[in-house]
Parts: C-alpha cells; structure tokens; sequence
C-alpha cells in the first residue's frame, strides 16, 4: 500500500477492500488511567483516505484514497471532492462516497462482503439512495 501510495498517480481514487488496519498511534482518554490505541490505515502526503463508520473493538473493512494536491513535482491536482457519507450508511464493509465535480455529484458504493458477517450484504441492499444521483458500485469478494 505504501508503494502504490508513493507512486506517481494514475488514477485519482482507489478503492480497497480488507485494507491494513492497526495501530497508528496512542492518545489520552479522561476516563482512562493509560492510553489508548488508535487504530488506522496507511496514510500519504498526497492522498486523503476515507474510512466507513466503524464501530467500537471493530475494524474497517473498506477504506478508500482519493487524490488531494500536488507533491514531489506531481502536478495534477484532483478534479473533485469526496465526502464520506456516513450519514447514509453505517457498517464497516459498506462506504459510500459523493464525488462532487463542478455541477455533478457521482455516487460511489465501496463494499466488501464479508462472509463472517451476513449482516454486510444485508446492509448494502437496503441502503435507500437517491436514484437520481449516479452510483458506481466496486463489489470485493471476500
């Protein structure tokens, strides 16, 4: 993921289905006598990354990267906005992203079916969203 992260960007978005999720650092909690463990993916100058809704002692099981600004004399700068809509749904394998252009909102469905977890697929098909708005679904198989 680093690698692919550092490379020069073809594409302005990827989408990634059991990504690496672990500690990436400690913070102080007022009700708690030690630090505790925040948890996240690999992260890069460059790219802006997009969790699900994850809840407590649970893991993201889709993450995506959508291409912010210019580094290290890339200049191409990202033709859009992405905005996690966690609002839409909430479930660790299901994420659903807006990709807002100048006058144009696209739809994006990152989803991992994790077979451990019947209640993934159950999620996805009951999301009610907007049939107005383009989707583009990414379905990983797991």
């Amino acid at each position: 993921m680093h690698a692919l992260l550092h490379s020069s960007p073809v594409n302005q978005i990827i989408l990634v289905q059991e990504p690496w999720y672990d500690r990436i650092g400690t913070k102080q909690k007022d009700d708690a006598q030690e630090d505790v463990d925040v948890l996240g993916s690999v992260s890069s100058p460059g790219w802006e990354i997009h969790y699900p809704a994850i809840p407590a002692n649970s893991r993201a099981k889709v993450t995506a990267y959508t291409w912010k600004r210019s580094w290290e004399g890339v200049n191409s700068q990202a033709r859009f906005t992405a905005i996690s809509r966690l609002d839409l749904c909430a479930h660790p394998c299901v994420m659903v992203l807006d990709l807002n252009f100048d006058d144009t909102t696209w739809r994006l469905i990152n989803f991992y079916n994790d077979v451990k977890d019947p209640s993934a697929l159950g999620t996805l098909l009951a999301l009610d969203l907007d049939p107005r708005i383009p989707m583009y679904p990414d379905a990983g198989h797991g």
